[in-house]
């Protein structure tokens, strides 16, 4: 575990971003596919359903990941997207109000994807 966080705040601090991609490898390590996990685990736990090896993200590994300033959501995801938004931290509250969203228009979807591409490559 503590491995993968070690991990992750390398690949934060040299990428500059906090939402790690599926498919990122990065020093040899899917790290990318670590990160889909874990935030699946986050989602089933906030949703009070229970997956395989769901409960092993513990609340103190919630934190951990916090304190760490993992990205829970894809920017493009998030409910509140400005330019420039540090994406970095979720609290139980924005989750909840996630699902509760109004749908995003066509137009804006594309607005953020031009960002995120200008921003990351």
């Amino acid at each position: 575990w503590e491995t993968w966080v070690k991990l992750f705040i390398e690949y934060k601090e040299e990428h500059g971003t906090s939402w790690v991609p599926e498919s990122t490898v990065y020093n040899g390590a899917n790290i990318g596919r670590w990160a889909r996990t874990q935030r699946g685990f986050h989602s089933a736990n906030q949703r009070g359903k229970e997956i395989q090896n769901s409960k092993s993200l513990t609340p103190r590994r919630v934190a951990q990941l916090n304190e760490a300033g993992f990205a829970w959501r894809s920017p493009a995801s998030s409910t509140d997207t400005k330019q420039g938004q540090d994406f970095s931290s979720s609290n139980d509250s924005d989750y909840e109000n996630e699902a509760a969203a109004e749908p995003r228009s066509w137009e804006t979807w594309v607005k953020l994807f031009i960002e995120y591409k200008e921003e990351h490559g």
